[in-house]
């Protein structure tokens, strides 16, 4: 049977809603429905983008954090499965601040100045203080320090005197963004220098 087309707007929103709770198979379906919404164009970049994921190696994970794991990382690598292994980490706990507290300093300044560059690249400062990681806050200006990022920990923390004035926010947006754009880099050094601030026990 072709999949239906022209669904109603009632009709994507019940779906949407359910496809967390569906089975692989159910939910190649839905997406198949979903497609057949769209425009065929739209549709082939959709499957374009999909085969191409399917294409790629899955990106390394970390298991057990180890000094030669670490020296196998680079470039962007870094970034997200550093990320992804803390996240891991700070997911499991019902206080989130905590758990990141108990892991090594490295890999909390590591964290912290990548949810803030992300937070603010994405949506600016206001959106950092508004989404959960407003929580970590009070932890980001001293992490920068210790990343080298003197200058974006001082802007950070004059975001933080005037977290509640949008506008005020706004204007801080720009630089924090042109000085954000050395994190990555900044990062990668700090880990080759800092090798055991990562690790258990440090």
């Amino acid at each position: 049977m072709p999949p239906e087309q022209n669904m109603s707007l009632d009709e994507l929103q019940a779906l949407s809603g359910t496809l967390h709770l569906q089975s692989p198979d159910e939910l190649r379906q839905s997406m198949e429905r979903l497609m057949a919404n769209l425009p065929p164009e739209v549709q082939a970049v959709f499957r374009q983008h999909a085969a191409d994921a399917a294409a790629r190696a899955p990106r390394p994970r970390l298991c057990d954090l180890s000094a030669a794991e670490l020296r196998a990382l680079g470039g962007e690598e870094l970034d997200s499965v550093v990320y992804d292994y803390v996240s891991e980490q700070v997911d499991k706990g019902d206080d989130p601040v905590a758990a990141l507290l108990a892991l090594p300093r490295g890999l909390q300044v590591f964290y912290l100045s990548f949810i803030v560059e992300v937070e603010v690249m994405n949506g600016g400062l206001d959106q950092f203080f508004s989404n959960p990681s407003g929580a970590m806050a009070e932890l980001v200006a001293p992490a920068l320090r210790d990343l080298g990022a003197h200058e974006a920990a001082a802007l950070f923390e004059r975001a933080m005197s005037v977290a509640s004035d949008e506008a005020a926010l706004d204007r801080l947006n720009a630089p924090f963004v042109a000085l954000a754009q050395a994190f990555p880099a900044l990062r990668a050094g700090y880990v080759t220098a800092h090798e055991a601030q990562f690790l258990p026990g440090r």
